[in-house]
């Protein structure tokens, strides 16, 4: 499972600060950690969505950056002191605080659905070094490929971790991770930089992982990683550069598919995914020049489903349109809420009529807006208790009719973490 925190850039993006002034005063005042509030919304007859202001560890800003089937939450909050620490949060519970592995800051990136989380913290040296999370054990550092940092993407359901980190040469390797067999190099594709994005679930010598890596004449790469293969090149569509950021379905099975995006002979970018049978296949585009892949879900061939956003010709220039694409429809147009772009982040479900994305439109105003759309509804605006930019990040869920989504909503001071709970009445 993969949050969508990719890089500690985003901290600065998000503008780290407060969004209710006055819930900080009262969590403040009398020492609550991981207040929150929910107020519930009816879109239509049926749509029932839930949404919770996941409150902070004492600080004033929160972002959830990932969620489970059951609803748990991991994230990042300011403390009362003004640091930021990775939290994981369960309703009636309220926040906890994940600590660090020594230094000021910890940042949640994933959970899984055994509510391990994992991410990256600093250090008492003062360098961020890739954690794994689990409840009553704690943090454990993951430590790193004999350099200076490492830092944790994703987890799957068998409790094993990629990401990338620092080697002793100065080079940066994409890792995998499990317990009792601590950090593997994943190497290159012949240059100096990997870094492993997704993992996907099975046995250990059936999980696949897929990411980036330069090659040997300095371009980026998709690639694709097992135990028997080692990191295989996937190619592009034609140009120099791809890059692999999700993986769904199963190795086993001959059922897996990975989604990313590529540069084309002409040097536009356009989604693609990739399959054993096909190789990479070019997801084409709304009508205009490029397209991104964001997060893929499915688990058999005819029933997977890849999102992200494309350039479509609106009065006569390109904005970004959210997509969904599937086999059977190809690369659908999700369309805007009141406004001339949008985007998709996160895809959940395993068909064509339980397919739900989530991400965020952009008003004529330059406002962001978080939304929520299935098949049924269409596109739906997530309401937040907060009057500034929002975005829904990702979404899970292990029933057809009940979905978790989480995010931020930002307000005068900046992000909080909130969370949906969705319900769609069939």
């Amino acid at each position: 499972m993969v949050g969508i925190l990719r890089d500690i850039g985003m901290i600065n993006q998000l503008n780290i600060k407060n969004s209710l002034q006055h819930l900080i005063m009262i969590i403040r005042v009398l020492g609550i950690i991981g207040f929150h509030l929910s107020e519930t919304i009816f879109a239509d007859d049926d749509l029932e969505i839930t949404i919770y202001d996941l409150g902070t560890l004492g600080g004033v800003t929160s972002v959830a950056t990932s969620v489970n089937d059951a609803g748990r939450v991991a994230g990042y909050s300011e403390t009362a002191s003004g640091d930021v620490h990775a939290f994981y949060w369960k309703k009636n519970e309220g926040m906890t605080d994940l600590g660090t592995l020594g230094g000021n800051s910890s940042f949640a990136n994933a959970i899984n659905n055994s509510n391990r989380i994992v991410g990256f913290s600093k250090t008492s040296e003062g360098v961020y070094h890739a954690f794994y999370w689990k409840k009553n054990q704690g943090m454990t550092d993951i430590g790193t490929l004999g350099g200076s940092s490492s830092r944790a993407i994703a987890i799957n359901d068998d409790h094993m971790v990629v990401g990338y980190s620092k080697t002793s040469n100065g080079e940066t390797h994409a890792f995998i991770w499990e317990k009792n067999e601590g950090l593997t190099d994943l190497g290159t594709l012949g240059g100096t930089v990997s870094r492993a994005m997704g993992i996907s679930d099975g046995d250990d010598d059936e999980v696949v992982v897929v990411g980036y890596s330069t090659t040997s004449a300095g371009y980026y790469h998709a690639f694709k990683w097992t135990e028997d293969d080692g990191m295989v090149d996937l190619g592009t569509l034609g140009g120099n550069e791809s890059r692999a950021v999700a993986v769904s379905g199963e190795e086993d099975d001959d059922e897996l598919i990975i989604a990313g995006y590529s540069t084309t002979s002409s040097g536009t970018r356009h989604a693609f995914r990739w399959t054993d049978d096909d190789g990479m296949v070019d997801l084409g585009t709304l009508g205009g020049v490029t397209s991104k892949a964001t997060s893929a879900t499915g688990e058999d061939d005819d029933e997977f489903a890849i999102v992200g956003y494309s350039h479509k010709i609106v009065g006569g220039s390109n904005q970004n349109h959210a997509f969904l694409w599937t086999e059977d429809d190809g690369m659908q147009d999700l369309g805007t809420l009141s406004g001339e772009s949008s985007r998709a982040l996160s895809v959940s479900g395993e068909d064509d009529d339980e397919f739900v994305v989530v991400g965020y439109t952009i008003t004529t105003s330059g406002f962001e807006n978080p939304f929520f759309w299935d098949e049924d509804n269409g596109m739906v605006a997530l309401t937040t208790l907060e009057t500034g930019n929002s975005r829904a990040l990702f979404v899970s869920s292990d029933d057809d009719d009940e979905y978790n989504i989480v995010g931020f909503g930002e307000g005068d001071e900046g992000p909080r973490a909130i969370y949906w709970y969705v319900e769609v009445d069939d």
